[in-house]
């Protein structure tokens, strides 16, 4: 048996491999969503379970049921929970091109947590990329 032979079982079974990591991943992430909705089901009181479920979706680009979980977060007595719920949907306004959106969300949660550094940060880029495309019109 030659090297080409080798070669050959070498990237069949690697392409075997990268072709099952996705849906391993799939796996996971669906199972996560299950458990975190049967929780929020079980414990609706707890913001903290939508919020981490929003995560989920974001990172996961299902940028509708994230911004869902975010405002079903909003709910809480929990100041930073609700800035950094305020603070994920303004970054999905952001993804989506809505810079005004972004920034009145970014602004919102300045109120509740006015000196963290990420949230003004990603305020003051919306707000320069808004004024720069009035500015072009």
């Amino acid at each position: 048996m030659g090297r080409s032979f080798f070669k050959m079982i070498f990237i069949a079974l690697f392409s075997f491999l990268i072709a099952e990591i996705p849906a391993e991943i799939d796996s996971e992430v669906t199972r996560a969503i299950q458990g975190y909705e049967k929780l929020i089901e079980k414990f609706p009181e707890i913001e903290d379970l939508k919020y981490n479920l929003g995560n989920i979706y974001a990172n996961t680009g299902n940028l509708d049921l994230a911004k869902k979980e975010f405002q079903r977060a909003l709910s809480t007595d929990d100041n930073e929970l609700k800035a950094y719920s305020l603070y994920n949907m303004g970054n999905i306004e952001f993804q989506r091109g809505n810079y005004e959106e972004s920034m009145n969300l970014y602004r919102e949660a300045l109120k509740i947590l006015p000196d963290d550094k990420d949230i003004l940060h990603n305020y003051i880029i919306s707000q320069k990329i808004l004024k720069d495309s009035q500015g072009q019109e």
